[in-house]
C-alpha cells in the first residue's frame, strides 16, 4: 500500500498546485491537465500505483467551508479578493460553492472502508457508503506526471464515483483535491476542477493569510473556471 502523506512533493505539485492556486478551486497553468479526447492515452494500466482510504484516513474540510466563517481577518481577505474578480463577498462565496463539489465535509474510515458525506460543515447527519480502490489515473500538468486515485461504490449513494489526488502541500498547508460524479468520464470532463480539502482544524488566520498571497501574486485578473 501506498503512503501518500509520507511521498516526497515535488517543486512542481507545490507550484502548480498550492492551496493559494487551489483556493479558487482551478491551479494556474493548466494547459498540461487531460482532455477528454486524449485522456485514454493518460490512462496507465501496467504497473499502477496501489492506493487505499487509509492514505486518507480522517475528517477533511472543504476549502469553500471556511469562507463563510465568521472572522475579520478573514473577512477582509475575501473583500480584498472578491474586489479583485469584481464581486461581492457573497458573490464570491457563492461562486466557489458553485465550481466545487456539493458537500463541506468528508469522513474518511479505512477500518469500515466507508466515506460519509456531509452537504454542510456542521451537520450531524451524512450520508455513508463503502467504497473499494478501483484504478489509478495519471494526467500530466505543468511538466509532471500525477495520479486520481479512483474509487467507487455498489452502494446506493449520491457519489458513485470518488477521485482523490495525493495529499500535497505539507510545508504550509496540507490538502488534497477531490472529484465527485456519477461516472469517471463525468469526473474528469473539467480539466480545471480542483475542489480542495483539508484539515479540519486549520487556523482562520492561516485561511486568510493565504486568500491574501493568493491575491497579491496574481493580480487583477478574471475569475475563470
Amino acid at each position: 500500500m501506498m503512503y501518500l502523506k509520507k511521498l516526497l512533493v515535488v517543486g512542481a505539485l507545490v507550484l502548480s498546485l498550492s492551496l493559494a492556486a487551489c483556493n479558487g478551486q482551478t491551479p494556474p497553468d493548466s494547459t498540461d491537465a487531460p482532455t477528454p479526447s486524449n485522456l485514454p492515452k493518460q490512462m496507465q494500466q501496467q504497473d499502477q500505483p496501489d492506493a487505499s482510504l487509509a492514505d486518507w484516513d480522517g475528517t477533511w474540510r472543504n476549502m469553500i467551508s471556511f469562507l463563510s466563517e465568521d472572522d475579520e481577518g478573514l473577512r477582509e481577505a475575501l473583500e480584498h479578493v472578491a474586489e479583485e474578480h469584481d464581486m461581492t463577498v457573497d458573490e464570491y462565496i457563492e461562486h466557489e460553492k458553485e465550481e466545487s463539489v456539493p458537500f463541506e465535509k468528508m469522513v474518511i474510515d479505512s477500518n469500515a472502508e466507508t466515506i460519509t458525506f456531509y452537504e454542510l460543515y456542521r451537520d450531524t447527519d451524512g450520508k455513508t457508503a463503502k467504497y473499494t480502490y478501483k484504478e489509478a489515473l495519471e494526467f500530466s500538468h505543468g511538466g509532471a506526471n500525477f495520479n486520481w486515485y479512483v474509487f467507487e461504490t455498489k452502494d446506493a449513494s449520491d457519489h458513485p464515483i470518488v477521485l482523490l489526488m495525493e495529499i500535497h502541500g505539507e510545508e504550509n498547508m496540507a490538502h488534497f483535491h477531490v472529484r465527485a460524479a456519477k461516472s469517471i468520464d463525468e469526473a474528469m470532463k473539467d480539466e480545471h476542477w480542483y475542489p480542495t480539502f483539508m484539515d479540519e482544524n486549520i487556523p482562520l488566520s492561516m485561511i486568510a493569510e493565504e486568500l491574501e498571497h493568493h491575491d497579491e501574486s496574481h493580480g487583477h485578473h478574471d475569475h475563470d473556471h
